[in-house]
C-alpha cells in the first residue's frame, strides 16, 4: 500500500477546508445526499461518497450506500484523488500496486472498482472528492465518464455556492466594522479638541459644538444649542457678527475678534472669537467654523494698565497747573512737588510691576525705534533677556528682516504726518526669535506723546498654540474627508430639521449629482418628489429613533446599482434624535453573484433547460399548487431511442445538438405554463399542470411529441432520424406520491415503453391503495 503524498500547498489547502465549517457535521445533508444517490444510480454502482481530505483523517460529507463517519487519510482512496484535477479511475483496486493490501481492498467494503473527481474551492484548494464504487472490478466507458463529471458539476456548484455565502457574510461583517470605527474617529477629534470649537449654519444656526466650548460660559454642550449666540452677544455684539458673516460670505476667509458674552451666571465674559467659513471645491460656503478662548484675564490687565496710565496723566496736568498757580510761594510748591513725585515714583514702581507680570509681552519704544522697556513675559516670548533688549532697535531684534523696512517706515509715517498704516491696527504679525524661528503673535499698539516725542507701548501675545491648534483641527477634518471620500460605502448625515449636513464623494459617483448642492437645505427642496416620496418612509422612520435599513435600485449615470441603504439615530444624551447617519452599500456585485450561481445551480448548461434540482422545485410546487386548486398534473419521463449511435457514429458534438434540438421539440409541443427540463444523458422530462381530463390531456401531448420525431435530426455530416420513448405518471389530488417517487413512477413506464416497442408511451400503474390496518 501506498500513502497518499502530502500536496505541497497543505497548510494553506487545510486552513481553506477550515473556513468552510463542513467538517465535524454528522446530520444528514439532503442537497448533497442526492447528489451522491444520482452518482451511484446513473452509474450502476453500489456506493457513492463525497468525502473531504482533512489532516489525518477524510470526512464523509455525504454516502449512499455506505455507513460510517470518516477513515484515516493514510488508508485513504481520495487522499491520492486530491493531487490532481484529473479524473482518478481504477477498475480493479487488487491489481493497483498503490491499494492491493489496502485494508478497505483486503477487508470491507472489499473495494474493487474507484472513481473520483477532486473537488475545489473557489480559491483553487483541492478540498475533497465525488467518490463512486464497487466490490465488483468493472470499467468506465465514455458515456459514464461523462455521467460522473457531470454529477461533479454539480457537487462543485453547490460546494460554490456555500463558499460565497460564508464569503459575503464575513466581507459584510468587515465592512460595517470599519464604518463604525471611521465614525468614531470624527467624534473623537471635534469632541476633544484643546480649543472652544463650534459649527454654525449660513443661516445663524448652531449644528454642532464641543463641550469646551460650552464650558467657557458654563454650559454643557447640549443645553448651548438650544441658547441663539445673538442672546448671548448684546444687540451691539449682533450688529457686529452680522458684519463679520457678511464679509465672509462676500469672500473673507477669516475674521477675528473679542467680544464680551453673557455666562450663563450672568456676568460678563471675554472670548477671543475666530470666524471662518468651510466652503466646498466650488467654493460655495457649507457653514462657519468658530474657534474661541477665553482672553478674559488679559482684558482685565488691559484695563487696569490703561487706567494707571490714564492716572499718571491726570495726576502729572493736575500738578503742572498747580506749580503754575503756586509760582509765588516756591517752598510750599516744593514740597508738593516731592509728594507729587514720590506718588509718581510709586505710581510707576506699581505700574512696572504690573507690566513685569503681564501674561502678554510688552515692550515700550521710542519713535526711533530704541526699545526702552521690555517685561519678563517678552524675554520668554522671545529669548532675549531685558539686559540684551534694552536700547537695541525694536525692528532689528524682533521684526523678520523682509519686514523691518516696511515698519520704520510705518512709523516715520505716523509721526511726520499722523497717519495710522496698519502696523498700528491692533491685528497678527509675523515676530522673531532670537534663534531666528518666526513667531505668530496678535499685536496691541497705542502711542503717548511726552517731551514732544513718541512712546509707543507695544503688547504683542504668542498665538503659536492656538494657530497650531487650528491647523490640527483643519489637518484632522481634511483626513477625515479624505478618508470617508474613499471608502467604497455611502457616507451621509441628516439632521432632525432634514437638512442634509455631510456627503462623502460616493454620493456623486452613485447619484450623478454634485453633493454640496444639497447642503443645509431641507431635502424636499432639493431632490425631486418621487425622490423624496421613496426616501420619507425610511427617514421618519430613523428620526423616531429606530434603526433602519432597506434595499434601492439606483440608475445613474449609465450604471445600475442594487444597494442597500441604512439609516442610525444620532441622539444626544437627553434622548432626543439630533439627526441621522445615512449609509450606504453596493450590492450589485454581489446580486450578481448571487443570480449566476442560482441560475447555474437549477439550468442545466447544454440546453439552458431547468436541471433535475429546479425540476424538483417545480414538482413541490405543483403538489403545493394542487392542495388548493384540487386539479389532476401530469410528469413525462422520456429518453431518445438509439441516441448512443448518434455519439459512436457521429461523436459528442453532433450528440449534444441532437440533445439541444429534442429540447426545442418538446417546449414546442407544450403550453408556456408546462415545464421541459433535462435530468442527465438523453433523458428528459415534462411537468402538465392544470389539466381536465388527465390521460386524455397526457395522451395528446405524448402523441405531439412521438408525431414531432419523424423529422429528421440535421447534423453537420448527415441527418438521423430517431424515435423517443415516453413514460407518464399522474398525479391526482389527495395522491400520496412526492416528488421523487413520481419521477421513478414516469421513469419504470418508460424503461417498459422502450423494452416492448419503443417510440410510444405508457401511463405508469397506479400505486396500490394501502389496506386499513384495522
Amino acid at each position: 500500500m501506498i500513502v497518499p503524498p502530502i500536496p505541497h500547498n497543505e497548510t494553506a489547502r487545510l486552513q481553506a477546508l477550515n473556513q468552510l465549517n463542513l467538517l465535524g457535521s454528522s446530520e444528514p445533508d439532503p442537497a448533497l445526499d442526492r447528489l451522491t444517490r444520482l452518482a451511484a444510480k446513473v452509474i450502476g454502482v453500489e456506493s457513492a461518497l463525497i468525502s473531504l481530505v482533512a489532516a489525518d483523517f477524510q470526512h464523509f460529507k455525504s454516502c449512499y450506500g455506505f455507513t460510517g463517519l470518516q477513515t484515516a487519510r493514510d488508508i485513504s482512496f481520495c487522499g491520492h484523488t486530491i493531487l490532481g484535477d484529473e479524473l482518478m479511475l481504477i477498475p480493479d483496486a487488487r491489481l493497483d500496486p498503490r491499494f492491493s493490501d489496502n485494508p478497505v481492498v483486503t477487508g470491507p467494503p472489499y473495494i474493487r472498482f474507484y472513481a473520483g473527481k477532486a473537488l475545489k474551492t473557489l480559491s483553487g484548494f483541492r478540498i475533497g472528492s465525488l467518490c463512486i464504487f464497487d466490490p465488483q472490478p468493472r470499467d468506465l466507458d465514455e458515456e459514464g465518464v461523462r455521467m460522473l463529471l457531470d454529477v461533479t458539476t454539480l457537487v462543485q456548484k453547490e460546494l460554490y455556492a456555500r463558499e460565497f455565502a460564508l464569503r459575503a457574510s464575513v466581507s459584510q461583517a468587515r465592512a460595517d466594522q470599519e464604518i463604525t470605527r471611521q465614525e468614531s474617529l470624527f467624534r473623537s477629534t471635534f469632541d476633544q479638541a484643546a480649543v472652544g470649537v463650534a459649527h454654525r449654519s449660513l443661516d445663524g444656526t448652531w449644528l454642532r459644538l464641543n463641550e469646551h466650548f460650552a464650558s467657557l460660559l458654563g454650559y454643557t454642550a447640549e443645553s448651548l444649542l438650544q441658547v441663539p449666540l445673538t442672546q448671548l452677544l448684546g444687540e451691539d455684539g449682533t450688529q457686529r457678527l452680522r458684519a463679520v458673516r457678511q464679509r465672509l460670505l462676500d469672500g473673507g476667509n477669516n475674521e477675528r475678534c473679542e467680544e464680551q458674552l453673557i455666562h450663563r451666571d450672568g456676568y460678563l465674559v471675554w472670548l477671543e472669537l475666530t470666524f471662518s467659513v468651510f466652503r466646498g471645491d466650488n467654493g460655495q460656503p457649507w457653514f462657519f467654523v468658530l474657534i474661541a478662548q477665553d482672553i478674559s484675564i488679559r482684558k482685565q490687565t488691559e484695563a487696569e494698565l490703561h487706567a494707571l496710565q490714564e492716572g499718571l496723566k491726570k495726576e502729572i496736568a493736575q500738578q503742572t497747573q498747580q506749580l503754575s498757580a503756586a509760582n509765588a510761594s516756591l517752598a510750599s510748591t516744593l514740597d508738593e512737588l516731592k509728594a507729587t513725585q514720590n506718588q509718581t515714583l510709586q505710581t510707576k514702581r506699581r505700574l512696572s510691576e504690573t507690566l513685569a507680570t503681564a501674561l502678554e509681552a510688552f515692550v515700550g519704544v521710542t519713535q526711533d525705534g530704541t526699545i526702552v522697556d521690555w517685561n519678563q513675559q517678552a524675554t520668554e516670548t522671545f529669548g532675549w533677556t531685558r539686559e540684551e533688549a534694552m536700547g537695541n532697535n525694536f525692528a532689528d531684534l524682533i521684526i523678520l528682516t523682509e519686514n523691518r523696512e516696511q515698519t520704520r517706515q510705518a512709523v516715520y509715517a505716523f509721526v511726520e504726518h499722523a497717519a495710522q498704516p496698519a502696523l498700528f491696527e491692533r491685528g497678527e504679525m509675523m515676530a522673531r526669535h532670537k534663534n531666528g524661528h518666526p513667531i505668530p503673535v496678535e499685536k496691541t499698539v497705542s502711542s503717548i506723546f511726552v517731551n514732544d516725542r513718541y512712546l509707543f507701548n507695544i503688547f504683542l501675545h504668542d498665538i503659536s498654540d492656538r494657530r497650531q491648534a487650528e491647523d490640527l483641527l483643519r489637518d484632522s477634518r481634511e483626513q477625515l474627508q479624505t478618508i470617508t471620500d474613499n471608502l467604497p460605502v455611502l457616507i451621509g448625515y441628516i439632521e432632525s430639521d432634514l437638512r442634509c449636513r455631510y456627503l462623502n464623494a460616493t454620493y456623486q459617483e452613485w447619484f450623478d449629482r454634485d453633493p454640496h448642492l444639497l447642503m443645509h437645505r431641507p431635502i424636499p427642496e432639493v431632490i425631486t418628489p418621487h425622490e423624496w416620496a421613496q426616501l420619507e418612509s425610511h427617514v421618519s422612520e430613523a428620526m423616531q429613533g429606530r434603526k433602519h435599513s432597506w434595499d434601492m435600485v439606483v440608475d445613474r449615470g449609465g450604471r445600475r446599482r442594487e444597494v442597500r441603504m441604512t439609516l442610525i439615530p444620532d441622539r444626544a444624551n437627553d434622548g432626543q434624535i439630533r439627526g441621522v447617519y445615512l449609509l450606504g452599500v453596493d450590492l450589485t456585485d454581489r446580486k450578481r453573484l448571487e443570480e449566476t450561481l442560482r441560475r447555474e445551480a437549477l439550468e442545466d448548461a447544454l440546453t439552458g433547460l431547468p436541471n433535475r434540482r429546479a425540476l424538483l422545485q417545480l414538482i413541490n410546487t405543483a403538489l403545493g399548487r394542487q392542495q388548493r386548486q384540487a386539479k389532476p398534473f401530469a410528469v413525462f419521463f422520456l429518453d431518445l431511442d438509439g441516441f448512443k449511435a448518434v455519439n459512436d457514429r457521429f461523436g459528442h458534438d453532433a450528440g449534444d445538438e441532437v440533445l439541444k434540438t429534442f429540447g426545442k421539440r418538446l417546449r414546442a409541443s407544450v403550453r408556456k405554463i408546462d415545464a421541459v427540463a433535462r435530468l442527465a444523458g438523453d433523458e428528459f422530462t415534462i411537468l402538465l399542470e392544470d389539466l381536465q381530463d388527465a390521460r386524455q390531456d397526457a395522451a395528446r401531448v405524448a402523441e405531439k411529441i412521438v408525431q414531432s420525431m419523424q423529422e429528421p435530426f440535421l447534423l453537420e455530416n448527415g441527418q438521423v432520424t430517431l424515435s423517443t420513448s415516453i413514460g407518464i405518471a399522474i398525479h391526482m389530488p389527495g395522491d400520496s406520491l412526492d416528488a421523487e417517487a413520481l419521477l421513478n413512477a414516469a421513469d419504470t413506464a418508460m424503461y417498459e415503453v422502450k423494452q416492448a416497442t419503443k417510440n410510444g408511451y405508457r401511463f405508469a400503474k397506479p400505486k396500490p391503495a394501502q389496506s386499513d390496518p384495522d
